[in-house]
């Protein structure tokens, strides 16, 4: 069975979660991962993710080493600057209160109602377009670096899942296996890929097998021992149907039973150049009228069939959606 989650409007990492409780009222159930994204300027508002935990869902952190010092443009390489130490006293700052979140509302670490969380840390650093790309040496020195912090901080694997995650395609001459930081500092590798259709110069429609292939075998070489998700997934309808889209949503989910696969987080946000989402999307095989809200969403019926027929069963006994083991990628 699958861990499903979804990336939702980019607001709802501060408080607003009027669209995620629209959109798992049109799913049927609160889905177990939401995603959010933060950088290394100030620190992420910890009271705004309790509402996600309070609905038995688990958090997905994609911590990325831009804006450092909050300049608003990086110059230079800023894997080698963490790497350096250079934002170590930041760090420091960030974990402490990192740990004080997962401690839960009594504030003590390690008893019953601590919280969880996934460390998606400097994501698609086999592309191209991010500035912690481009230097595989320094990429792993920081990697273990902020590692090493975290656990100074008493920060476990049982509170905390590093994720490993590379994009679907090297881009820019380096492969992703050389920025692997090694086994002993990742708890899951993880791909992020896309059908792009034709959206771009450069795109076609791909097959989810054609979007994730390479990597899934290629992950399997490298860390043989690690559990496989998927951060972000999307699949655009530029020049092709809503139809089509419909059936590749239906594939996807098929192809991850296969490959053994044990999260997907669906990209439901409308990129400025296609239509990702399958909830409040441009484009849809269905409408959904919102009783919370009252709004017609356009949307994809064929992800709620996909979901409930692939998703975990819920636990009532458990407090949260998904257990300790299967938090760790180990499923029955």
């Amino acid at each position: 069975m699958i861990v499903h989650g979804a990336i939702q409007h980019s607001g709802q990492a501060y408080g607003d979660y009027d669209h995620t409780m629209i959109f798992n009222k049109w799913v049927g159930l609160n889905l177990p991962l939401i995603q959010i994204y933060d950088n290394f300027c100030g620190f992420w508002v910890m009271q705004d993710l309790t509402p996600q935990w309070n609905q038995r869902g688990v958090l997905m952190f994609t911590f990325q080493p831009i804006q450092i010092n909050c300049v608003q443009k990086d110059t230079g390489n800023t894997a080698e600057l963490v790497a350096s130490g250079a934002t170590d006293t930041y760090l420091n700052s960030f974990f402490n209160q990192t740990k004080t979140w997962l401690a839960g509302p009594n504030g003590v670490y390690g008893d019953g109602d601590d919280r969880r969380m996934y460390m998606r840390f400097a994501h698609e650093m086999n592309g191209n377009w991010y500035p912690w790309s481009g230097n595989a040496t320094a990429y792993v020195l920081m990697w273990r670096r902020v590692y090493v912090l975290a656990s100074k901080w008493g920060i476990d694997k049982t509170r905390m899942q590093w994720v490993w995650c590379v994009n679907k395609n090297d881009v820019g001459g380096i492969k992703g296996e050389d920025y692997y930081p090694g086994d002993a500092y990742v708890d899951w590798v993880a791909i992020d890929g896309y059908n792009d259709a034709k959206s771009q110069t450069w795109s076609s429609w791909q097959t989810p097998d054609q979007v994730f292939d390479d990597y899934v075998d290629r992950l399997a070489s490298l860390a043989p021992s690690k559990p496989v998700g998927i951060p972000e997934v999307g699949c655009s309808t530029s020049g092709d149907t809503a139809q089509h889209k419909a059936q590749w949503i239906q594939q996807l989910y098929e192809y991850v039973l296969q490959k053994d696969i044990k999260f997907v987080l669906w990209f439901n946000i409308e990129s400025i150049y296609t239509d990702y989402a399958i909830f409040d999307s441009r484009n849809g095989t269905d409408t959904y009228t919102s009783p919370i809200d009252g709004k017609a969403y356009k949307c994809y019926d064929v992800y709620i069939q996909a979901v409930q027929t692939t998703e975990l069963p819920l636990n009532a006994t458990n407090p949260r959606i998904i257990t300790d083991d299967q938090f760790a990628g180990r499923f029955s």
